[in-house]
């Protein structure tokens, strides 16, 4: 019976693990995700951000505001990412990557489109002419997020695919010790250098998809984890207990 119900919990974690990244069948109403980023030239002196003791010279270029539906993104601080820690870049928090407009926020387009994210990209790919023939390619974006404020990062790193999300800050080009980036300034160029660097200044989370299917896998991981702690502890705790107990073998010197 306790080995039905373990793997019951294991079938339901991976079923909302499955289930927590799928993008919605609707969107709820949110008008300003129809709009087109905002973005401004600015006049700044370049500035410095650090980040893990790691220090960044930022050179803003252009006041940015955009509002977009999260359609996939890369953490770079997962173990498999070895670019960013290469480069000691730590500033580079996370890619989000968007879409936004009429066409793009259809169920239509976005529930028959395969989007996934490499360590600096973003790709897309579908099968289906309906959601091929809806597809804008200048209201999709792959965001390269540079955050040195521990609060405005924590919530960047909550934001999940499905999520609409609103954000304000400055398309930059940025330099450390091992690395340099610069930002693409239009969303009509595509290939390597195409993706928008931004230095977040606000970042708010319009609306969170999926979150009961969020909540159940958060506790049923941390049920399996309770579960498989006390079980090692059951195991190996006699063991513990012989090993303490056991007199020692060492025999006394003759004098």
């Amino acid at each position: 019976m306790k080995g039905q119900l373990f793997l019951l919990l294991c079938a339901i974690w991976l079923m909302t693990w499955w289930q927590k990244d799928q993008l919605p069948a609707q969107l709820p109403h949110i008008p300003e995700l129809r709009n087109e980023p905002v973005q401004e030239k600015v006049d700044l002196d370049p500035f410095l951000a650090s980040v893990a003791n790691e220090n960044y010279s930022i050179f803003p270029k252009y006041h940015y505001e955009l509002w977009g539906l999260v359609v996939s993104v890369h953490h770079s601080d997962v173990w498999w990412d070895r670019m960013h820690k290469r480069a000691s870049d730590y500033l580079n928090i996370k890619d989000i990557c968007v879409v936004w407009g009429d066409q793009n926020t259809l169920p239509e387009f976005y529930r028959n489109v395969e989007f996934s994210s490499g360590q600096w990209t973003c790709y897309y790919s579908t099968r289906d002419m309906q959601a091929h023939n809806l597809f804008q390619g200048d209201r999709f974006a792959n965001n390269h997020i540079l955050a040195d404020d521990p609060f405005i990062a924590e919530q960047i790193m909550a934001s999940e695919i499905g999520d609409i999300i609103h954000f304000k800050g400055y398309l930059s080009d940025y330099k450390g010790r091992l690395t340099q980036r610069q930002t693409s300034t239009t969303r009509t160029d595509t290939g390597n250098g195409a993706c928008e660097t931004v230095y977040i200044t606000d970042f708010n989370l319009l609306h969170r998809s999926n979150a009961g299917w969020k909540k159940v896998h958060l506790l049923s991981g941390w049920i399996i984890s309770l579960w498989v702690m006390i079980a090692l502890t059951i195991f190996f705790w006699p063991i513990v207990q012989e090993f303490a107990g056991a007199p020692s073998k060492r025999g006394r010197l003759r004098e």
